[in-house]
């Protein structure tokens, strides 16, 4: 336990020191702002780009879909935009994490004084853990704030806080895939790309009705769903296959790596 929490240590203070931590905070925060702005004045903005009789037949049609934006779309709209830029910011701030160890020679070093394999993966996943749960929590809190403050009106504070729980399980999955190409791969631009797209292959699959429904990036509109006091039959299922999805990329990596010469 004391070498675990000695390698946490010295990896939270890597990621402090490469700034990934306050990227993916500015990023995150963004958003956070971003969302609710748009939700609140985007069509107020348009009104100012459009003539008055294309903005007249456009709010007719509004009301014709569902009406003027309301305070739920201010949170719709802020995991609309993380899911996928911050989504993507956290896989790539990630995707080197351990093969920078190995192209520098500390992860051997750390090996060789008795570190163990199982240690240096899960040590560095809890710390991204860790450091993705404040940047999610801090960034769903300011939503709900600045929801509050530009429509007076916000979804109860322990839904809020549900569907930010988990929409922190899914940028963890995300996050675990980083790590396993990390571990996987040569070079950073294998890395790199295996991430990626690994990442647009759910995008993709998550377009296609039901078959969504039971991988781990279901818990993006599962996180939503929660935040808007809705909750599907499958959440449990949901939760459970992608904490089992986590399990198996951390241990295929913990597995690699003791296969590979480091």
């Amino acid at each position: 336990m004391g070498t675990f929490l000695t390698f946490a240590g010295k990896e939270f203070t890597e990621i402090m020191r490469t700034k990934r931590l306050l990227v993916l905070f500015i990023v995150f925060m963004i958003f956070a702002f971003t969302g609710p702005m748009l939700a609140r004045y985007l069509m107020e903005f348009i009104g100012l780009l459009m003539p008055a009789e294309e903005m007249a037949v456009m709010m007719d049609m509004m009301g014709e879909i569902g009406g003027e934006t309301t305070f739920h779309d201010s949170y719709a709209l802020y995991y609309e935009f993380v899911t996928q830029m911050g989504i993507f910011a956290t896989m790539l701030m990630f995707m080197g994490i351990v093969l920078d160890e190995k192209r520098r020679g500390t992860a051997s070093l750390m090996m060789m004084k008795g570190v163990k394999h199982s240690t240096f993966v899960l040590a560095k996943f809890a710390v991204v853990a860790i450091a993705m749960f404040v940047v999610v929590v801090a960034s769903s809190l300011v939503v709900h704030f600045y929801t509050y403050i530009l429509f007076e009106e916000v979804v109860p504070f322990a839904d809020m806080l549900f569907g930010s729980l988990a929409f922190w399980l899914f940028v963890l999955f995300f996050a675990s895939i980083s790590i396993f190409f990390s571990t996987v791969a040569k070079t950073i631009v294998m890395s790199a790309v295996s991430s990626i797209v690994t990442f647009f292959v759910f995008y993709i699959i998550g377009l296609i009705s039901g078959l969504n429904d039971y991988l781990p990036s279901v818990m993006y509109p599962r996180a939503v769903e929660l935040t808007l006091g809705h909750q599907s039959d499958l959440l449990i299922w949901n939760i459970l296959i992608t904490i089992a999805a986590i399990t198996v990329l951390l241990g295929s990596s913990i597995h690699i790596l003791k296969k590979k010469e480091l």
